[in-house]
């Protein structure tokens, strides 16, 4: 981590922070630590891998995130969505 008078930097492992993501979602909306969840482009319903995530997302396209058993429906709010 890096301090300057204009802003702070702060190098971050997105995959560290996709596990903290999943966890975050699986605590709150009690889903077993041994489900996997599904993480979807909500334009199209494109499921993306886990491990390629971070790597194929435009800045500005929404991601839901999906039960294993869930199936995707456009989701009309921005940001990241958690159905």
């Amino acid at each position: 981590m890096c301090f300057t008078s204009d802003h702070i930097c702060m190098s971050v492992n997105m995959y560290d922070a996709l596990s903290f993501i999943t966890a975050t979602v699986k605590r709150k909306f009690e889903i077993p630590d041994e489900e996997t969840l599904k993480y979807v482009l909500n334009g199209d319903g494109c499921e993306i891998d886990r491990d390629d995530l971070f790597d194929m997302l435009p800045i500005s396209e929404p991601v839901v995130i999906l039960r294993s058993a869930q199936v995707w429906t456009k989701v009309t709010r921005s940001g990241l969505i958690i159905v």
